[in-house]
């Protein structure tokens, strides 16, 4: 399963891209584990299209995301100034991954800690 998708640009050099990255595997401060916030969140959704062709997820993947195993990011990188050099490229896109992935995580334990959360009179 892939980790970056890139997608569509511009002719200005800049690219649509899908990013996916695991869910983490414990719960939220509410004690809704957090695969269970991003569905009810209506976080497990993907742009992508499956298939076998480039550009495209398959439906595995799809359906982890669908799960809310699998969290998918969509975002912009700008190759243009960045040489036609694919392993700088990679590199780039490694680095933008890693930065979105945490930011992506951190905005997720701030904004939904206590989604789920449920108390009754009783």
């Amino acid at each position: 399963m892939s980790d970056i998708h890139v997608l569509r640009g511009n002719d200005n050099g800049i690219y649509q891209i899908a990013l996916h990255f695991d869910t983490p595997d414990t719960n939220n401060k509410a004690g809704v584990s957090w695969r269970d916030v991003v569905v009810g969140s209506g976080m497990a959704t993907s742009q992508m299209i499956v298939g076998t062709s480039a550009g495209r997820i398959s439906a595995e993947e799809q359906g982890k995301v669908l799960a809310g195993e699998v969290i998918e990011h969509v975002c912009q990188f700008t190759i243009e100034g960045r040489g036609s050099d694919s392993a700088r490229i990679s590199a780039s896109l490694r680095s933008l991954y890693e930065t979105e992935k945490s930011r992506i995580l951190d905005q997720l334990s701030r904004r939904l800690a206590y989604f789920g959360h449920t108390e009754s009179s009783d």
